[in-house]
C-alpha cells in the first residue's frame, strides 16, 4: 500500500516527537536518580512535621518568656511606686528634719545672743558692786575719820 505524503509526513512527525518525548523523560529519569538532595514525598511529610512541631514547640516557649517578661515588668512597676512612695516619705521627713533644725538654729542663736547680754549684765553687775564697795569703803573711811575728828576735839 502507498502512503500519501501527508500520512507520512504525519506519522514521521508524531515518531519525531515520541523519540524527542523519549530523550526528555530519560534526563529526567536520571536526573532524578542521580540527585541526592531530592527527597520523597514521605521524607518531606516527615521534615514538615518535624518542623511544625519544633514551631509549636518555640510558640510554647515565647509565650512562656512572654508572660514571664510580662510578670517582670509588673513587679519592676509595683517595686518602683514602692520605692517612689518610700522616697517621697524620706522626702517629707528631710523637709520637717529642715525646719526643725532650723528653728533650732534660731533658738540657739536666741539663747547665745542672750548668754551674751547676760554675762554682759554681769560684769556690769560686778563692776557697780566694786564701785559701790569702794564708795562704801570711802564712805565709812569717811565716817570713821569724822568720828575720831570729833573725838578728838572733843577731848
Amino acid at each position: 500500500m502507498a502512503r500519501s505524503k501527508s500520512s507520512g509526513t504525519c506519522c514521521n512527525l508524531v515518531m519525531a516527537l515520541l523519540t524527542l518525548w523519549s530523550m526528555v523523560s530519560l534526563i529526567v529519569i536520571v536526573v532524578w536518580a542521580t540527585s541526592p538532595h531530592m527527597k520523597g514525598v514521605s521524607q518531606c511529610n516527615v521534615a514538615q512535621q518535624s518542623l511544625t512541631e519544633k514551631m509549636e514547640g518555640a510558640k510554647v516557649v515565647w509565650e512562656k518568656e512572654k508572660q514571664a517578661l510580662l510578670e517582670s515588668v509588673r513587679l519592676s512597676q509595683e517595686s518602683q511606686t514602692t520605692l517612689q512612695q518610700e522616697m517621697e516619705v524620706v522626702a517629707e521627713r528631710l523637709r520637717e528634719n529642715y525646719v526643725s533644725l532650723s528653728l533650732s538654729l534660731q533658738e540657739n542663736a536666741m539663747l547665745h545672743a542672750n548668754e551674751t547680754a547676760q554675762r554682759s549684765a554681769i560684769f556690769l553687775h560686778r563692776d557697780t558692786q566694786r564701785n559701790m564697795s569702794l564708795d562704801l569703803s570711802l564712805q565709812r573711811g569717811t565716817v570713821l575719820l569724822d568720828q575720831r575728828i570729833h573725838i578728838y576735839t572733843c577731848i
